[in-house]
């Protein structure tokens, strides 16, 4: 009794009957998918590339004499059959390897191994890259990138770009959630969705930091002091509130530790849709075996890691406040160095920007670009930083020294 061909010799038959190769990859086919007859696919993939024209019956018979040809036409189905039985496998060592890290206790192991898994897509064939023309009409449109409200920062970095993480870390008390307040207030008020993963304050305190701000830059003579004693005029407050509602475009969205356990799979579970994702602080966050990364350099290289993987994998910028260690509290006037990141090499070795700053005076500060994957490193810029006005705009150095040398006289 005549065997019946398995689904990849029907669907390397149905290639080569319909004269049509590439329909293969257009279906989400790749060469990983087959088992039994992968050289003979490889092999009509290379033809198709190298002579510009579509393999034969009698040239792929002359190659592989023994293959069991049919008359199947059908290239959809073929290629559905493909990856169904290609997608059971995949799924298959998916759930055993969560299995696995189960067994070992390593849960955060075993959630990235399940949440991560997706379905085959189409994907194009490969094409030779060295020379593609295509790319001068891509040149006349901006990179798709996030602003940041300092200019000297958007021009040194271009801007966040979906995949990258930013770290922005400052000692103890030189305003690190401050800084990314006003970042993630500069992304809403451009209409973007903004996550705010807030790790030492409440859903309430980040709120209003982000009112404070936003009323300073809508002309409403509110202040954060006012918010924070609740010794605010209520009419007004209500009145900026209309306002935020009806003219700021972006959504915000703040998870503090109220909801639960803040985890890199926890981030990945509902970044999905996000424009910015906001960390403060990434020592804080946990594993899900419930360690924090503060606690354990290991752990803390492990978050970092995860937390790149989902930034790359939803092609979505986050931005992360981090730690300096005593060696970078120094009297110096300067920002600390990226070597002075607290607990892990890997913090600065996974970001993108690397953003240091650190008080210049009462009223003032100094940020460095310590590192930066876009462009030039080591750039200086100042700010105001009156967090009772929501003030961070950024100013010259001969303003932020003037401002220095009257808070010494005071």
């Amino acid at each position: 009794m005549k065997s019946r061909p398995s689904q990849e010799a029907v669907l390397i038959s149905a290639l080569i009957n319909t004269s049509n190769v590439d329909a293969a990859a257009e279906w989400g086919i790749t060469p990983e998918m087959f088992i039994g007859y992968q050289s003979e696919y490889r092999w009509l993939v290379s033809y198709r590339q190298s002579y510009d024209t579509q393999p034969s019956v009698h040239a792929f018979g002359t190659k592989f004499p023994d293959f069991p040809l049919t008359d199947h036409t059908d290239v959809e189905w073929a290629a559905d059959e493909v990856k169904h039985r290609h997608l059971r496998r995949e799924l298959s060592s998916v759930v055993e390897k969560a299995a696995v890290a189960i067994s070992e206790g390593d849960l955060e192991e075993a959630v990235f191994a399940i949440d991560g898994f997706s379905p085959p897509t189409a994907r194009a064939p490969l094409k030779p890259s060295l020379v593609d023309f295509s790319v001068l009409e891509e040149m006349a449109n901006p990179v798709s990138t996030l602003s940041v409200p300092w200019k000297s920062l958007q021009e040194a970095t271009g801007g966040m770009r979906g995949g990258d993480i930013w770290q922005v870390a400052a000692r103890f008390g030189h305003g690190k959630s401050w800084s990314l307040s006003e970042m993630a207030v500069h992304a809403l008020l451009e209409g973007k969705r903004v996550i705010f993963y807030s790790l030492e304050m409440s859903e309430r305190q980040v709120q209003t930091r982000l009112h404070t701000i936003l009323a300073r830059k809508m002309g409403v003579d509110i202040k954060h002091s006012e918010l924070h004693r609740r010794t605010v005029d209520l009419l007004a407050y209500k009145k900026l509130l209309h306002r935020i509602d009806e003219e700021v475009p972006g959504e915000l969205f703040v998870i503090d530790p109220s909801m639960g356990t803040i985890t890199p799979a926890m981030v990945q579970s509902q970044c999905r849709e996000a424009d910015l994702v906001m960390v403060d602080h990434i020592g804080l966050m946990h594993s899900v075996m419930g360690s924090r990364a503060i606690d354990d350099w290991r752990q803390m290289a492990t978050i970092s890691n995860m937390l790149k993987e989902v930034a790359v994998s939803h092609d979505v910028p986050i931005v992360c406040a981090a730690q300096i260690n005593r060696e970078g509290d120094t009297a110096n006037w300067r920002p600390p160095k990226a070597t002075n990141l607290s607990q892990s090499d890997a913090i600065g070795q996974d970001a993108d920007v690397v953003i240091t700053h650190k008080r210049y005076s009462k009223s003032s500060m100094v940020y460095s670009v310590e590192k930066n994957r876009h462009g030039e490193s080591q750039v200086l810029f100042f700010s105001r930083f009156n967090a009772n006005a929501g003030d961070f705009g950024e100013i010259p150095k001969d303003e932020a020294d003037d401002i220095r040398d009257m808070e010494d006289v005071s």
